[in-house]
């Protein structure tokens, strides 16, 4: 059986040379996915690569040869179609504020399969890999911070119009952000990730009622200011009518 800390510390290691590469664009590294908290024994090591901005081809190509020799060292099996997630902050920043979800008399959450991915519903995705478990490589943890949680909120407020809600509890916020499983919204339905939103869920919950958005009574959370909700409403629908032409 592997070390499991020597070896998380050598993937780090190996993954913090490869980061180094771009480190006048980066903004932070980060893996994502299971490999945020377990050591894969057969899948592989999600990483993401979040910069300034767009990499140029030849940057990205290079990443991908990196993320494939890392693969082959650590004897982990390779997601070849999609080598490393890239993103730049403008990328992010339009996910966060809301761009990639489906909006028809609505805002939509629909399941999307490896083989759905498009242009525009892929900004669901970078939003998701920032606000789900994340272990740091290199770059700025400050950032990293930053924008998990700008993450964290859109994805609160996207789940609560998705649901039509005017009061629900924590644990209702996770188990609808867990409901279908990596296809909906990229969450495992395991431990780990359930308590990491449930943590993460409270320090974002607390902040909405702090603000005023919410109100929080006998363990119950209620909407008083739907103001929040309706303008993410709104740049969601923007945003799928301009991808619509």
């Amino acid at each position: 059986m592997r070390d499991q800390g020597r070896v998380r510390s050598e993937i780090r290691d190996y993954l913090v040379e490869s980061a180094k590469r771009i480190e006048d664009e980066l903004r932070y590294a980060c893996i994502f996915g299971s490999a945020a908290y377990e050591i894969p024994s057969e899948s592989d090591v999600d990483i993401a690569f979040v910069t300034s901005e767009p990499l140029s081809p030849s940057l990205r190509s290079q990443l991908s040869i990196d993320y494939m020799e890392f693969h082959q060292k650590f004897n982990f099996s390779p997601d070849k179609k999609f080598p490393g997630e890239y993103v730049s902050c403008e990328e992010l920043w339009d996910a966060i504020a809301g761009k990639g979800f489906h909006y028809e008399d609505g805002v939509q959450i629909e399941e999307i399969h490896r083989n759905e991915w498009t242009t525009y519903n892929s900004y669901r995705h970078h939003l998701t890999v920032v606000a789900g478990p994340t272990d740091f490589v290199y770059g700025s943890p400050q950032k990293l911070r930053r924008d998990k949680f700008a993450s964290l909120r859109t994805l609160v407020k996207v789940l609560l119009i998705h649901r039509e809600v005017l009061t629900f509890t924590r644990s209702d916020l996770v188990d609808w952000a867990i409901a279908g499983g990596k296809s909906y919204l990229g969450f495992q339905d395991v431990e780990p990730v359930r308590s990491y939103l449930t943590e993460h869920f409270r320090l974002v919950l607390q902040e909405m009622v702090y603000q005023g958005f919410l109100t929080y009574d006998s363990r119950r959370y209620s909407i008083t200011d739907p103001t929040p909700l309706e303008a993410l409403e709104s740049r969601i629908q923007a945003f799928q009518a301009a991808a619509d032409h």
